[in-house]
């Protein structure tokens, strides 16, 4: 009785799938596999209107254990692997991207976005640098992954530099004693863009990067900072509490307060912020005020160097 009922949820089902309706065919896949876990059609249309990629991936594998050469599916649990480890990296959700994009690139080595990715949500620099060399092997002409490759290769703890002699230049709209700089370290422009106009407006300097390998850059040119504002999620395999911790490890920034900006208000993330040497932490979005009270805290500025 419950194998016909499974069998009509089924065909009601894959009718609903057919005729693009996945919201209500979705229940009905789902509930055809709950009475019958061996049925393999159902499985297998189910992964099609799977609400994520890791449903449909749970449901291609199981088709994979009841049918091991069923090409098909095998071929779509792939898909599936490499959008779900995708999504998770857009996502910041490192270590199941991770996971995922290991098992498409062991599966196709070739596989130019996946390597491409996996450099992106890499645990060091060292281990982007050789995923961005498998992407420069299969394709010479990506000049994104060349580009980061030239910024990451050369990222070590000893590559650090001293202050430069020469400090950054003050605004030209800023009293000659107003010489209080931040670095801004975040991947979105309307962040640093929104950022450095608050700060500006205070009275601060601000120079800025996109990505853990622009902030190194920036502080080979210019020297430490007085104070770090930068995203606990950066690009590129050099993330916020990474480059945070190899700052703190070096005696140019050692000193230099340093803010994480972070994605979410959880014990782990503040717990690895501190862990870091990450001074405060403010979580994403923020009001101007709470920035300012930090900076207040931790970099202050004279009352006559602030603006007006």
């Amino acid at each position: 009785m419950v194998q016909l009922e499974a069998v009509d949820q089924v065909k009601q089902g894959i009718a609903l799938a057919r005729a693009g309706d996945k919201l209500q065919a979705r229940p009905l896949l789902r509930q055809a596999v709950e009475h019958d876990p061996a049925n393999e059609l159902a499985w297998l249309w189910l992964a099609s209107v799977a609400e994520s990629p890791q449903e449909a991936l749970t449901a291609l594998e199981r088709v994979l254990a009841l049918h091991p050469d069923h090409e098909q599916a095998r071929a779509a649990a792939h898909a599936a692997r490499l959008k779900g480890g995708v999504a998770a990296a857009r996502a910041h959700q490192n270590t199941p991207a991770r996971e995922l994009l290991h098992a498409v690139v062991a599966a196709e080595p070739e596989n130019e976005l996946a390597w491409m990715w996996l450099a992106n949500v890499a645990e060091s620099p060292t281990e982007a640098a050789t995923c961005l060399e498998k992407v420069l092997a299969i394709n010479p002409d990506n000049d994104l992954a060349r580009s980061t490759y030239e910024r990451c290769r050369p990222v070590a703890r000893a590559a650090l530099p001293p202050p430069a002699a020469t400090p950054i230049a003050p605004s030209a709209s800023l009293p000659e004693y107003a010489r209080k700089t931040v670095l801004l370290v975040d991947d979105d422009p309307a962040v640093r863009e929104a950022l450095t106009q608050v700060l500006a407006d205070r009275g601060y300097q601000i120079v800025a990067g996109a990505d853990g390998y622009e902030a190194i850059s920036v502080l080979r040119d210019h020297g430490a900072p007085d104070l770090i504002l930068l995203a606990a999620a950066l690009p590129g395999g050099l993330d916020g509490h990474q480059l945070c911790k190899l700052l703190r490890e070096n005696a140019a920034t050692a000193q230099v307060p340093m803010i994480l900006l972070s994605e979410t208000n959880s014990f782990v993330s503040k717990m690895r912020g501190r862990m870091a040497g990450a001074v405060a932490e403010l979580v994403k979005p923020f009001l101007a005020a709470d920035l300012l009270r930090l900076m207040e805290e931790f970099c202050p500025l004279k009352t006559a160097d602030k603006a007006n």
